[in-house]
């Protein structure tokens, strides 16, 4: 049986590689402009593999949507968790043409049927400065749980978290081209 890896934070790469995908998707006329983050209700008392399976459902969810629609499915992704091991959620930064947009974002409040457990924005890929001299946008806020190695002599704002187990981060395929590991 398949075990899934633990994993701390996201490393340099992964920092890199998703930043690479979020320009790729821009440059190819698809910008990234809904966020959707999942917050299953109970999630800390599923199991590992429930866990990956409802994260799992929710981009073939997105997936399906493009597909039916006639647009790319284009997506990041990324999953956080508090230090404390607790709240694991994922966020799903994606495209969908201007005319879908609120229709994209009304069909993912019904993924998950409890309130509050799906979030989904307008995101844009315009970088503003804080005053502190951190960037915020879209990208730089699911990369927040990053090394400290990654967040090294980067503008970026860095938030620890915990383990989680599977895969930490991704890609659509349009935008893995690339993708070093």
């Amino acid at each position: 049986m398949r075990t899934r890896k633990p994993s701390k934070a996201l490393t340099h790469l992964d920092v890199s590689f998703l930043f690479d995908a979020w320009h790729r998707a821009r440059h190819m006329g698809l910008p990234l402009n809904i966020l959707i983050t999942a917050r299953p209700d109970g999630v800390d008392r599923l199991a590992i593999n429930e866990r990956c399976r409802i994260f799992l459902r929710i981009k073939k969810n997105y997936t399906e949507f493009a597909r039916r629609h006639g647009f790319p499915p284009t997506f990041l992704w990324t999953r956080e968790i508090s230090t404390t091991g607790t709240g694991e959620h994922l966020h799903l930064l994606c495209h969908a043409p201007s005319p879908l947009v609120a229709r994209l974002m009304a069909c993912a409040e019904r993924w998950l049927p409890g309130p509050c457990e799906m979030d989904a924005r307008r995101a844009s890929q315009a970088m503003r400065r804080h005053p502190r001299g951190k960037l915020r946008s879209a990208i730089t806020y699911i990369v927040k749980q990053m090394t400290s190695q990654a967040a090294f002599r980067r503008p970026y704002s860095r938030r620890p978290g915990g383990t989680i187990h599977g895969d930490r981060c991704g890609a659509s395929h349009n935008l893995r081209k690339g993708r070093i590991r």
